[in-house]
C-alpha cells in the first residue's frame, strides 16, 4: 500500500511536473513571439531614426546655405544702402549752386536796374534765372524728402534682415547643431 501511494503520489507529481513543464513550454513560445515582434519594431524604429537623421540633416545643411545666403545678401544690401548717402551729399551741393544762383540772378537783377531802360531785356532773363533757382531749390527739397523717407525705409529693412540673420544663427543652426 505505501509502495503503491508512493508510486500515486510520483505519478501526480511527474503528471504535475509535466504540466508545469507545457507551460514552461508556452510561456516560452509566448517569449519567443514577443521577442520576434520586439525585434520587428526595434528595427522599424531604428529605421525611423535613421530617416529622421537624415531628414534633419538635410534641413540643417539647407538652413546653413540659406543662412550664409541671406547674411551675404544682407550685408550686400545694407553696404549698396549707403549709396543713398551720396545722393545727399549730391543734393547738397545742387542746394548750394542754386543759392549761388539765386545771388547772381539778384545781382544781375540789381545791374539791369542801373542800367534802365538798356538793361530791361537783361532784368528779365535776371529774373528767369532767380525763377529757375527757386524751383531748383524746391526740387531738392523734394529729393531730400523722400530720401529722408527711403533711409527710414532701408533703417526698418536693415534691421529686419539683422535681427533674421540673427535669428538664424542664434536659434535655429544652434539647434541643429545639438
Amino acid at each position: 500500500e505505501q509502495l503503491s501511494a508512493g508510486v500515486q503520489e510520483t505519478s501526480a507529481t511527474t503528471e504535475t511536473i509535466s504540466n508545469n513543464i507545457g507551460q514552461m513550454q508556452n510561456a516560452a513560445g509566448e517569449i519567443k513571439s514577443l521577442s520576434q515582434n520586439g525585434e520587428k519594431m526595434s528595427y522599424e524604429i531604428r529605421e525611423r531614426a535613421t530617416a529622421l537623421k537624415d531628414t534633419t540633416e538635410n534641413a540643417s545643411n539647407r538652413t546653413t546655405a540659406m543662412y550664409r545666403d541671406v547674411k551675404q545678401k544682407t550685408e550686400m544690401a545694407i553696404e549698396n544702402s549707403k549709396a543713398v548717402n551720396k545722393i545727399n551729399e549730391l543734393t547738397a551741393a545742387i542746394m548750394a549752386i542754386s543759392s549761388q544762383t539765386s545771388l547772381l540772378a539778384l545781382n544781375a537783377s540789381i545791374e539791369a536796374a542801373r542800367a534802365g531802360e538798356a538793361g530791361r531785356g537783361f532784368a528779365v532773363v535776371a529774373t528767369e534765372i532767380g525763377n529757375l533757382a527757386n524751383q531748383t531749390s524746391q526740387t531738392v527739397g523734394n529729393i531730400n524728402d523722400i530720401v529722408k523717407e527711403v533711409n527710414s525705409a532701408v533703417e526698418q529693412m536693415t534691421k529686419s534682415m539683422e535681427e533674421a540673420v540673427d535669428f538664424l544663427e542664434k536659434v535655429v543652426i544652434q539647434d541643429y547643431a545639438q
